[in-house]
Formats: structure tokens, C-alpha cells, sequence
């Protein structure tokens, strides 16, 4: 979701595959809310589909973050504070504070309502999806001390990678309630294999040849269903989430360059990733309200327009907001907390001056 920090030119495989992950960020959790709304039945096979989804959807994204952020490796401490305060506290605060104000304003709406408590314990304790973001600002500075220490690609990378999931893996069996530390461990080494191994995987066996990513990404799928759970389960939760976000990676450096519109718009998607991550539960659940208030509701209707409208309507917002950005010279979009980028290439949206007040 957050992109490459002042990067000179996007990827537009890098934004195809963070479309392809939001997309299923936003189905998965459509589908979920059928199984939290009563009088509607949550089928076993969008249940089956969920466990898919669930393996990979956020690895993907950890491991996204990471391939970013080698790309601006060279970057000294103030560009990576900055990149760390626009990318990603100031999208946290922001969107955590909505978010909570919403559910205390409306609890009888809320399938989770949350009170002030919450609100004043977001530095310590994220609320429901913001997690990612308060995971992803600690896995940035603790690779980026890493980064200092040694040049990226050495063996201390590899260290930091194996050391994480060792430790998740200890804590399996001593602490196993510790769920949240396994989790944030297992998508710490993701990070890292992002950093660290996916460009030279890309370069080597990604670039003219991607159905080899996807191959290797669903060997490491297999190998993961293959993991007996009760002797592996670190394994069985690890090979297929990084399986999955490879199979992502290959499909996305398949697709043709962005030159038509149909192209355009996915890659503009993934530009807007970040803003349709903060924006999707609340457009969800604004569905939801209105289908049931005119009778429509059903598992297909929420499922079909939670979906749809989770990713159009914030993609909107996202556009309109890097608009007036570029048309006034002032970092609205940033402001706003809906993401870093000073103009767009797929749809049109040339950086102006304020590129040069974002680079200040």
C-alpha cells in the first residue's frame, strides 16, 4: 500500500500487484461481514475462499512494502522520516480516529462498537484493520537499523529473516497466546524476504519468465499444505503465505504495460491501495446500512457492492483529493493521510509544484 518513497517513476507491475491485493482485502472482508450480519448465511464455500484469501492477502503486502522500500534503501534518515510520517503515522492517526469516532457515533451499526478507551490507546494498541499499518511503521524502522548496519543482501539480512522466524517459532510453543508478536515476527522476515530477496528473484527467474515466480509460489504453497499442522504450523502458516504473494508477484509482472485503459485503471488501483485500505470498511458499511434500509439486503447484493463500491468509491476519493493536490500545489492527499504520490501516470495527473514542497 504505501509506495516507494520518492521514487523517480512507479512500476507499474509493483501497482498491479498491490490491485490484486487490495481487491481481495476488499472481497475478503465483504464477505466476512455477510457472516456478521444477521438473518444472512455465510456459504462454506465463500468460508473456503476466505482461508485462501487469509494466507496470503497481508504477507503480500508486508512483502510489497519491503520491495518498495529497497528501492529508496539509499535514502538518508530525514527522507525515511519523512516517507514514515506521510506514508504511514499520519494515515494511522487519521483514519484511526475517523474510524473510532464513526463506531462511537453510530454503535448501533457497529458489528464491533468501540468507545474512548479505544480511541485514547491507539499508540499503544491498533483498532481492527489498522494493524497493518501499525505493524508496517515498526518493521520499517527495525529494517531500516538493519539496513545501516550492513548493505542490503548480506548475510546479516538473512540473519534478521531466519532470527524472526525462529523466535515466532519458539513462541509458538512457549507462549502460543502471543498470537499478535507470532504474526508481527512471521510478516517481519516477509518484509525482509521483500527487501532483501524478491528483487534479485525478480531479476533472475521474474523478468521475461514469470510463470517461474508463479511456479515457485505454488511450490511453496504445496509444500505448505504438505506440513503436517501439528509438527509444522509455523511452516504451514509461512510457505503458503509467501507462496501466494510470489503467485501474485508473477501474475502482476505478466500483465502488458499499462497502456490501455483497462491496464490504466488496475495500475491506478494499486496507486490508490493505501487509500482504499483506510476507506473500504467505511464505505462497506455504509452499504450495508443502505440495503437494508430499502429491503435489498442479501449475501449476494453485500458481497457484489461491498466489493465493488469498497474499491470504486475510495479509488474516487483518492483522485479527486491528488486533483485538487496537483491542481493547487498543496499535499492534500498527504494531509489527508490517503498517500504520498505528487501526480499520477496512469490517469493523467502531472506532478506540479508540489513535488518540490512534498521533497522539502
Amino acid at each position: 500500500m504505501p509506495e516507494p518513497a520518492h521514487s523517480t517513476a512507479r512500476l507499474a507491475w509493483l501497482d498491479y500487484a498491490k490491485a490484486i491485493g487490495i481487491a481481495l482485502v476488499v472481497f475478503a472482508h465483504a464477505s466476512r461481514s455477510i457472516g456478521r450480519t444477521p438473518g444472512l448465511s455465510w456459504s462454506a464455500t465463500l468460508q473456503m475462499v476466505d482461508g485462501i484469501v487469509y494466507a496470503f492477502h497481508m504477507p503480500l503486502f508486508f512483502m510489497l512494502a519491503g520491495f518498495a522500500a529497497g528501492l529508496a534503501r539509499r535514502n538518508d534518515a530525514s527522507s525515511v522520516g519523512r516517507s514514515l510520517l506521510w506514508g504511514v503515522i499520519v494515515p494511522y492517526l487519521v483514519w484511526s480516529v475517523v474510524w473510532i469516532g464513526i463506531k462511537i457515533a453510530l454503535p448501533d451499526a457497529a458489528n464491533v462498537p468501540l468507545t474512548w478507551s479505544d480511541l485514547a490507546g491507539i499508540l499503544t494498541t491498533p483498532v481492527e484493520h489498522m494493524w497493518f499499518l501499525y505493524h508496517l511503521f515498526f518493521m520499517r524502522l527495525g529494517w531500516y537499523a538493519i539496513e545501516r548496519l550492513e548493505p542490503l543482501g548480506s548475510a546479516r539480512h538473512a540473519g534478521a529473516i531466519i532470527g524472526a522466524v525462529v523466535l515466532a517459532r519458539l513462541l509458538t510453543e512457549l507462549a502460543p497466546a502471543h498470537d499478535t508478536l507470532i504474526g508481527f515476527l512471521l510478516n517481519f522476515a516477509i518484509y525482509g524476504f521483500g527487501l532483501a530477496a524478491l528483487p534479485l528473484l525478480v531479476e533472475k527467474i521474474g523478468g521475461t519468465a514469470s510463470g517461474r515466480l508463479m511456479g515457485l509460489g505454488a511450490l511453496a504453497w504445496i509444500a505448505g499444505l504438505s506440513v503436517p499442522s501439528e509438527t509444522g504450523r509455523l511452516l504451514a502458516t509461512l510457505l503458503p503465505a509467501v507462496g501466494g504473494a510470489l503467485v501474485v508477484v508473477g501474475i502482476a509482472r505478466a500483465l502488458p504495460a499499462p497502456t490501455t485503459l483497462p491496464m490504466r485503471l488496475l495500475a491506478f488501483v494499486g496507486e490508490a491501495s493505501l487509500a482504499i485500505y483506510v476507506l473500504h470498511l467505511i464505505v462497506g458499511a455504509a452499504i450495508r446500512a443502505a440495503l437494508a434500509k430499502s429491503g435489498m439486503l442479501s449475501e449476494t447484493t453485500l458481497l457484489v457492492l461491498a466489493t465493488l463500491g469498497g474499491l470504486v468509491i475510495p479509488a474516487l476519493a483518492y483522485w479527486l483529493t491528488l486533483a485538487v493536490s496537483v491542481a493547487s500545489g498543496r499535499p492534500f492527499l498527504r494531509y489527508l493521510g490517503l498517500g504520498t504520490a505528487t501526480g499520477s501516470p496512469y490517469l493523467g495527473l502531472h506532478k506540479s509544484g508540489m513535488a518540490a514542497r512534498a521533497a522539502a
